[in-house]
């Protein structure tokens, strides 16, 4: 898969059914690691809840998704979570629902609505962003040569903070479509002179659209 898309930023959305409140926290995450830390903080945040429930995904890449009901009747709670993710074609995203129990059950398929409606909304408030499968590069150049080669990248990729010493060393991320044709430009604008090194190849996010 050449890009996929993922939420941009972090919302809540408070859906409140008998009494009870679901409180929905959608955000991006990159790692398993990422994911359980951003768990944690929900918990930290409503301490108080009786649930925490939650599903995410990770990059095609990795191909990983993951869904806990938290002690709620079986696939009430986790899976409809996941479902709203999945349903809108996202990966790279997480979503905990922090429950209060209000005093009244509300039966499986009440659960189920609640929680599904929660996560929706939740992922709606958010933006979107795009990740496409890019080439990590890292590149070396004499100062005359930086602006230019930064403009380069910039148009089609993205680019980290330059690091100046004697020379100009910087990183940049250059979707797999284009990262010939830009490595080439670097190579033109430079006369030959940058050293170029790819270092890996995995998704970046891009929130210009790129040509």
């Amino acid at each position: 898969m050449d890009s996929y898309s993922t939420i941009d930023g972090c919302e809540e959305y408070v859906f409140e059914v008998n009494r009870s409140k679901f409180i929905a926290v959608a955000q991006s995450v990159d790692s398993e690691e990422e994911a359980g830390k951003a768990i944690e903080s929900v918990k930290k945040k409503y301490p108080a809840a009786t649930h925490y429930c939650f599903a995410y995904t990770l990059s095609p890449q990795e191909n990983i998704k993951r869904f806990s009901d938290d002690g709620e009747p079986r696939k009430t709670a986790g899976m409809p979570i996941l479902e709203a993710i999945t349903g809108k074609n996202l990966y790279s995203t997480l979503v905990v629902v922090a429950r209060y129990f209000g005093g009244t059950k509300l039966g499986t398929g009440g659960l189920v609505r609640a929680y599904s409606a929660a996560a929706s909304k939740a992922i709606e408030k958010c933006g979107t962003s795009t990740a496409r499968l890019s080439v990590i590069t890292e590149v070396k150049t004499d100062y005359p040569y930086f602006e230019a080669i930064s403009k380069a990248v910039s148009a089609n990729g993205g680019i980290s903070d330059p690091q100046f010493g004697d020379y100009v060393k910087l990183t940049a991320c250059l979707p797999v479509p284009v990262s010939e044709r830009i490595l080439g430009e670097i190579k033109d604008i430079s006369a030959g002179t940058a050293e170029i090194k790819i270092i890996d190849k995995k998704y970046c996010i891009y929130k210009q659209r790129l040509l």
